[in-house]
């Protein structure tokens, strides 16, 4: 079985970044599926990978005030509307206020 990180990051694929928002699209891994359902926490963890990639690009890193870089998160809450599937998947991260030393994001899991 393939390691968490291994799984998530190596399916991610950018599409559009700014430092307002990004849209990022991949693939479910299979093999973190139990039946035809991934797993409750690879399906957060899609997420988070989202969140950290784009905390870290020039787009976003660019816009740090006072040169102070807000990488890691503080808080996570997820709501699970329905069950995850293993079709294509879309990320989508919204910039909701960036302060001095906390950044409110958003961000959702959209599957046809």
């Amino acid at each position: 079985m393939p390691g968490l990180q291994a799984a998530t990051v190596s399916h991610l694929d950018e599409t559009s970044v700014t430092w307002r928002s990004a849209v990022y699209r991949g693939e479910i891994d299979t093999t973190w599926c139990i039946g035809s359902v991934p797993n409750g926490g690879y399906s957060l963890s899609i997420i988070l990978n989202a969140v950290l990639a784009f905390m870290r690009t020039p787009e976003v890193t660019a816009t740090n005030i006072k040169g102070i870089a807000h990488n890691d998160p503080l808080l996570l809450s997820a709501t699970y509307i329905q069950a995850v599937t293993w079709t294509p998947y879309e990320v989508r991260l919204q910039v909701l206020k960036r302060g001095k030393s906390l950044s409110n994001l958003q961000a959702d899991l959209y599957q046809d």
